[in-house]
């Protein structure tokens, strides 16, 4: 009987020391799965920041470096709609056209008639669009810059004709005299003085409607001076402000 009972003890004390280790096992399983989690989690994070900030960087380099590329349309942004401007570009025309508030609230008062360049090919889109950021220089397709840039819709931008480098004097003079003709990829190209007047006085949100047509009656295109090629000031805007422009002087 005693033996019987001793045998009963120690197969109750065998199982109270399984079932406290198999209770220490699942406490320290649990722990070490949450731990597993936690890290995992983090990792995931980790990943999904690195890949927000590479996608972050390539699209600021595509911006810079890019026509073709596609962007996300600013024209969702709430701008007001009674900015004091609207601007017209006649794309089969290379001319852009600025009206000014009339008495009655719209937009029919001619106050800027500019002559610029266009996409070749149809590079520059039809469509009516709102600006959105603005650039003093800007990086455009080829390794190039543009001055006092604003951009329309996507990778289209106002801006100047290009520079080699962000220099005001290392102007491409050949370009310029393209002004009046399709020749740019797809960006609207003007002259510093133009474009600095549109990117002083017209606001984000201004309006910019792009289309083929004729000129509005009793307008004009503007013919301007072209860039002697032999001159030593060949390599800056001749309307470009800056006192240091050798053609003020």
């Amino acid at each position: 009987m005693k033996r019987r009972k001793l045998k009963v003890k120690k197969i109750i004390i065998f199982l109270l020391i399984i079932f406290i280790i198999l209770g220490l096992y699942l406490v320290f399983n649990r722990k070490e799965s949450t731990r597993k989690e936690v890290n995992n989690d983090k990792k995931i994070v980790s990943k999904k920041e690195k890949k927000k900030i590479k996608t972050s960087n390539n699209e600021e380099v595509n911006n810079d470096t890019s026509i073709n590329n596609t962007e996300n349309e600013t024209t969702n942004n709430d701008y007001s709609n009674m900015n004091p401007y609207y601007i017209k570009v006649i794309r089969n025309q290379n001319v852009v056209l600025v009206y000014a508030l009339d008495n009655n609230g719209k937009y029919t008062k001619l106050v800027k008639n500019y002559t610029v360049s266009v996409g070749k090919n149809n590079g520059t889109p039809t469509g009516t669009f709102t600006t959105s950021d603005k650039y003093e220089w800007r990086a455009l397709y080829g390794g190039v810059y543009g001055q006092y840039a604003t951009r329309i819709t996507n990778h289209i931008l106002f801006h100047s004709v290009p520079y080699e480098k962000m220099s005001k004097d290392s102007l491409e003079y050949l370009e310029y005299n393209k002004l009046g003709e399709a020749a740019s990829m797809g960006c609207i190209r003007m002259r510093i003085e133009d474009l600095k007047w549109i990117y002083d006085n017209c606001p984000k949100g201004t309006t910019v409607e792009i289309y083929d047509g004729n000129l509005p009656s009793g307008v004009k295109k503007q013919e301007y001076p072209k860039i002697d090629v032999n001159s030593p000031n060949r390599g800056w805007d001749p309307t470009d402000p800056d006192p240091s422009n050798p053609w003020k002087s």
